[in-house]
């Protein structure tokens, strides 16, 4: 597609063509994201970084701030995200919807940043849009907008987009300015989520294209475009304070995260790291082309992974190096997009093994902007070579985007709660032990819940859920007698009242109510077994020495 010229965009209603994909892109994100306004905090890390972190809960102030720039909790330093956090409990207090909104707003900024920062880079205004809207509408972006915990994804790419629209500015001689605005915005990054480390090996990329193309580009960035050892060594040299910066990041983060013990490399031997980021990048490229099954944990396998499978991988990956490599010179724009992909994985691919996933949705967030630009050059190209009609490319283009979006409508929906996040991932993965848990736990809290408002059919239902996930839990086995037995079915209710006080032998509570439910049933010598018991351990316990008769 031709590149746009500024000063005479075609006018639509008054408005640029720019202006227009631009309010398109920002109705259509809003539309498919709309159902986390309607999402509440989960117990995956919304509490360690929201719900029971007293010091966010704080607000902003010189305290606060003060902790934020000191603290490695959450296994890293990241006091942007920290301060973001505060910032909207200082607007929103413990509303979801406020946090969840904010995540939705830096998105939307994302997008539509990428879209101005690549058509002034590329002067494609087309394959920008296209790129943007991927990025805006794919369900596997989904995890990093919905998760309020994961401010950090969204915060710190609008700085990287920044970053590069800065040292774009600086790369058409705009100035040194734009150069140490692109390095603080850079830090910036940085302070959000260190994932940034790998921003100046993305600069280099784009030294080569498009930055290298454009005709008011510096003299060596010119001479990149053939790749001139002298010009690739002073683009290099360029980024020697970025490399720095990235590098000490690294190093504080390797500290916060082993000080947290969140590393877990020695779980899982080097081979096995090896075998999965081979396979992993693979499995990201399949589920960016076929977003189903999407979930909030990817185990590892409980099992090596085969070798021919992880020749596969290896084989499709070297391949298409080399098909980017070859090609170059005709379409620089596969090579970069391909090596955007695979470098900004390297930090999340697993190698020092970081929790307990094989993969995560919310890493590919940034690494997919690589691929969309794959997408949106490379199928512009295939669609000239072939002659295919405009119209049809559009409309083709129309037609997946809407399907995107409506995969990402129902994905944002399965973020509405714990205990839908965990049926979900349960459903979708193969019963993930940590996912069984989670819906154990949060199923138990919600029959609770039910039981103390007297709802207790509806209690009943929750609670079987969680002893089928957690059996093992003592107040959601003695929450379940409970339950029965306040619906008159002291039969059902016999087994789990017994079950608590196995599990919990000194727990007065669960021995007090068994007693009373052994009296209901007519087993009273059983029932007053159960009170002296009570009041062995509780020898204060005035309503079991009633029971006994004084």
């Amino acid at each position: 597609m031709a590149a746009v010229d500024a000063g005479n965009e075609p006018k639509m209603a008054g408005l640029s063509r720019t202006a227009w994909i631009a309010i398109g892109l920002a109705i259509a994100t809003l539309l498919a994201y709309s159902p986390v306004f309607g999402n509440r905090f989960v117990m995956l890390d919304d509490p360690l970084y929201l719900t029971n972190n007293s010091r966010v809960q704080d607000g902003l102030s010189v305290d606060s701030v003060r902790w934020a720039f000191t603290t490695l909790d959450a296994s890293n330093w990241h006091p942007l995200t920290w301060l973001s956090h505060m910032l909207d409990v200082s607007l929103f207090g413990l509303d979801p919807a406020g946090h969840h909104a904010m995540n939705l707003f830096f998105h939307i900024l994302n997008s539509l940043c990428l879209f101005v920062v690549l058509r002034r880079m590329t002067g494609e205004e087309l394959e920008s849009a296209l790129v943007a809207a991927l990025f805006a509408l794919h369900p596997l972006h989904v995890e990093s907008v919905a998760w309020a915990a994961e401010r950090k994804d969204v915060l710190s790419t609008f700085f990287l987009v920044a970053t590069v629209g800065a040292y774009a500015r600086y790369a058409d001689r705009k100035g040194a300015w734009n150069y140490l605005l692109a390095f603080v915005l850079f830090a910036l990054g940085l302070l959000a989520k260190p994932m940034l480390v790998t921003t100046p090996f993305l600069l280099l990329l784009l030294d080569f294209w498009p930055l290298g193309r454009r005709e008011g580009a510096l003299p060596h960035l010119r001479e990149m475009t053939v790749l001139r050892p002298e010009a690739v060594a002073r683009a290099v040299l360029d980024k020697v304070p970025f490399l720095l910066l990235a590098a000490g990041s690294s190093a504080v983060t390797l500290v916060a995260q082993s000080r947290a013990r969140a590393v877990v490399s020695m779980v899982f031997p080097l081979d096995e790291r090896l075998r999965n980021a081979v396979v992993a990048c693979v499995r990201y490229i399949g589920k960016g082309a076929f977003p189903e099954s999407l979930a909030v944990l990817y185990p590892h396998d409980a099992v090596s992974i085969p070798a021919w499978k992880v020749a596969c991988a290896g084989l499709f990956l070297a391949g298409v190096t080399f098909a980017c490599v070859r090609l170059r010179r005709k379409m620089p724009f596969l090579a970069v997009g391909w090596f955007w992909f695979l470098g900004t994985l390297v930090p999340v691919i697993g190698i020092v093994q970081v929790g307990e996933q094989s993969m995560a949705d919310r890493y590919s967030y940034v690494p997919f902007i690589g691929l969309f630009i794959v997408v949106a050059w490379g199928g512009a190209a295939c669609a000239r070579a072939w002659r295919v009609p405009p119209r049809a490319v559009a409309v083709a283009a129309f037609a997946w985007l809407l399907l995107l979006s409506a995969v990402t409508w129902r994905q944002a929906g399965y973020w509405r709660d714990t205990i839908t996040l965990a049926r979900h991932a349960v459903s979708a993965t193969g019963n993930p032990s940590r996912m069984r848990q989670m819906l154990g736990i949060a199923s138990g809290e919600k029959g609770q819940e039910l039981l103390a408002q007297g709802k207790t059919t509806e209690a009943i239902d929750f609670l079987l859920e969680a002893d089928r996930y957690n059996p093992y839990d003592p107040l959601t086995v003695y929450s379940l007698g409970i339950a029965f037995a306040r619906s008159g079915k002291l039969a059902e209710a016999r087994p789990f009242l017994e079950k608590a006080v196995d599990i919990e032998p000194g727990w007065p509570l669960a021995r007090m109510s068994l007693g009373l439910l052994y009296h209901d049933l007519g087993e009273k010598g059983l029932a007053a077994d159960q009170y002296r018991e009570v009041l062995r351990i509780d020898p204060s316990n005035a309503a079991a020495r009633a029971r006994l008769g004084g």
